[in-house]
This record gives C-alpha cells, sequence and structure tokens, in this order.
C-alpha cells in the first residue's frame, strides 16, 4: 500500500485555521489506518508557513519554510527518502502544484493527486490574470496528475466531460462535518446569522441589500455576523447605518467557536452565487437552524431534500420573505436525527472512498 504525503506551500493561505486543518486530517488519518491496518504509517504533511514540526493522532506535520526552492530541496528528500511507494496530496492548485509536480519528476512510484474545493465555475469563469493563470494552471494539471478530489456532485458531471484521454480519477469526497449528538434548544434560538469570507463571491453585497430590506418593518432582528475578508471592513460602514437591526460582528472563529453558536443561530444566510458542497449550510441543517439561501445547482439540491427548513432564493426580496416566515414559526426538529443519521452514513462513504484514493 502506498504512504501518504501531503504537501502544502503556504497552509496560511488556507481560509481553515491550522487546528481545524489538523482536526480534519486526524480524521483522514484515522480512516488510512483503517485500511492499512498493521502496515499502517503516519500520514505526512509538508507545510510551509508552520512554525514547528508536531506529531498528532495518525499524523507527523514537518514545518517547511517559505522559500520555494529550499521547498523544492525538501520535498524531492522527503519523497525520495520514503522508497515505497507513494501518494502525494497536493494542497493548492498554483505554487503547491507546481513544486508537488516537479519534485515527483524525482521520486519513484508516485501518484499525485490535486483537490478541487471551490466550484468549478468559479475557476472556468473568473477574470482577472492571476485567475486566468489558475485556470492554465488546472488545464495544464489534468494530464499531469493521477486523482482528482471533488467535493461537489454537479461538478463531477461537468468535469467529466474536460477531461483528456487518457483521463484521472474522480474522487467525489467532500469535507467532513462534525455532527453534533445533542438535542438543540429551539427557545435559544432567536438570531439571524451570515458565517463565511467576507469578498465578493460570497454576496457580501446581495447580504448588504437583504439587511437594508429587513430594516423596513416593525420587527427588529438580531444578527450574528461571523467570518474575515477584504469585505468586512466596507460592510461594517455600511450596516453601521442600519439603526433598526442589532448587528454583532463576531470576526474570524474556531470551528469549535462556530459550534457554540449554532445553539444561538435560527436562521442562517447564504448569499453565494455559486457553492461546491455547502458545508457551513449543511452545518446549520445539522445544528437545528434553518437557512436561506440563494439559489445554485447545490442549494437547489439541498432544498429539494429537506424543503420544510431550506428555501432557496433569486432576490433579495424573495430571501427577506423566508427569512421573515422561518423567524415567526417554530422550526420543529422532526427531521433532524434523520439527517444526521443519513449524513453520519453518507461521509463513512466519502472517507473512506478518499482514504482508497491515496492508498492504492
Amino acid at each position: 500500500m502506498r504512504h501518504v504525503f501531503y504537501f502544502h506551500s503556504n497552509i496560511s493561505r488556507n481560509a481553515t485555521s491550522l487546528d481545524d486543518f489538523i482536526k480534519r486530517f486526524e480524521i483522514y488519518g484515522s480512516h488510512v489506518e483503517q485500511i492499512m491496518l498493521q502496515n499502517f504509517v503516519a500520514v505526512t504533511l509538508l507545510l510551509g508557513g508552520v512554525k514547528i514540526s508536531s506529531t498528532h493522532k495518525n499524523l507527523i506535520v514537518h514545518a517547511f519554510p517559505k522559500n520555494p526552492v529550499l521547498q523544492l530541496y525538501l520535498l524531492i528528500r522527503f519523497l525520495r527518502r520514503d522508497r515505497n511507494p507513494k501518494t502525494l496530496v497536493i494542497g493548492d492548485n498554483d505554487i503547491s502544484l507546481i513544486l508537488g509536480w516537479i519534485a515527483s519528476l524525482f521520486a519513484r512510484s508516485i501518484k499525485i493527486q490535486i483537490s478541487i474545493h471551490a466550484s468549478l465555475e468559479q475557476i472556468l469563469l473568473s477574470a482577472g490574470v492571476l485567475n486566468r493563470v489558475r485556470k492554465f494552471l488546472f488545464f495544464w494539471s489534468l494530464k499531469r496528475v493521477h486523482s482528482i478530489r471533488m467535493v461537489s456532485p454537479a461538478d463531477v458531471r461537468k468535469l467529466s466531460a474536460l477531461l483528456p484521454v487518457p483521463a484521472p480519477e474522480i474522487v467525489f469526497a467532500p469535507v467532513p462535518i462534525r455532527i453534533p449528538d445533542d438535542e438543540p434548544n429551539e427557545l435559544t434560538k432567536e438570531k439571524v446569522a451570515f458565517i463565511g469570507r467576507f469578498h465578493p463571491e460570497r454576496g457580501i453585497e446581495e447580504l448588504l441589500d437583504i439587511l437594508r430590506l429587513m430594516c423596513q418593518g416593525n420587527t427588529e432582528y438580531n444578527f450574528l455576523v461571523v467570518g474575515d475578508g477584504p469585505k468586512l471592513d466596507w460592510l461594517k460602514n455600511e450596516a453601521s447605518s442600519l439603526s433598526a437591526i442589532n448587528i454583532e460582528f463576531k470576526g474570524r472563529l474556531e470551528q469549535a467557536e462556530v459550534q457554540k453558536l449554532w445553539s444561538e443561530v435560527k436562521v442562517l444566510i447564504s448569499c453565494a452565487k455559486t457553492e461546491s458542497y455547502g458545508l457551513t449550510v449543511r452545518e446549520a441543517l445539522l445544528n437545528g437552524s434553518l437557512v436561506v439561501a440563494r439559489a445554485n445547482p447545490t442549494t437547489c439540491e439541498i432544498e429539494s431534500r429537506f424543503p420544510e427548513r431550506f428555501k432557496t432564493y433569486t432576490t433579495p426580496q424573495e430571501a427577506v420573505l423566508h427569512i421573515r416566515e422561518f423567524m415567526s414559526r417554530q422550526s420543529g426538529l422532526s427531521l433532524l436525527k434523520d439527517y444526521r443519521r443519513q449524513l453520519t452514513a453518507e461521509q463513512e462513504v466519502f472517507l473512506k472512498h478518499l482514504a482508497l484514493s491515496w492508498v492504492l
């Protein structure tokens, strides 16, 4: 079986905090161990942007310098030193991809896997010089990698039509979600929330339109705004004039802190025009919150499965109608246990599929 290496040239660019990232890979490592059994070797993470090396359950983390030349030298050294068949999982599809592919030329029996966590549409249609370079690298990689991890079923179908012959394997494995087992208390759920990165792709301008419309009524709402990003200061400045709404900006929070907030959130808003898997909206459902999300292939698919707890919209006016309707009624939790049970079973299949793609 193959030993597993993960390489990211600068993990600080990742929207996920390092602690949450490590916890996620501990889950991956446990599923690799289940497959390899007595032949298990810890998953090795080679990370630029990390100050010190460390050891975790099923993981070994090696801190890499930020200099790409030194990174390439160390990456080649690690891969050559392990004489077993290997899988190199690439952390991002630009610098890490280039360095990882070059390093793979100096190692034997190695497979490369890349991941697409953003929506495929975002990759193919994004404007700007930098995005064009990333698009070029993406198509360049299709002939040079052995597998592609996808998190969106709709994007799997789209990508299949773009693949060269012979094609890399497509591995459908969404990011795992922590599935709670406690019973939510509806009496504490009194707030509307937006949780995510504050950049144009997340529909921040549309969020502001929704907030303004929410002011046009006799009901006073409490909003939680969680996250950071380049549009955060702009949103704070624009929202400062909305005196009819109480808005609390929480900033960037660790995943454990976000989990504590779900007890306050009755309705989650998502304004992104494109979604890959919809991690946050699914977390909201799992924690007994209701969701109002902009219509796209991912959110429409979720709505079709849980129409009583999940509504999509196409205009800010429609979003406000759904929010007000959800806030004015008891949400009911009759479907929550079924959804948690269903997602638990699905995740186990996804995680096993991912681990198999690494070790076989």
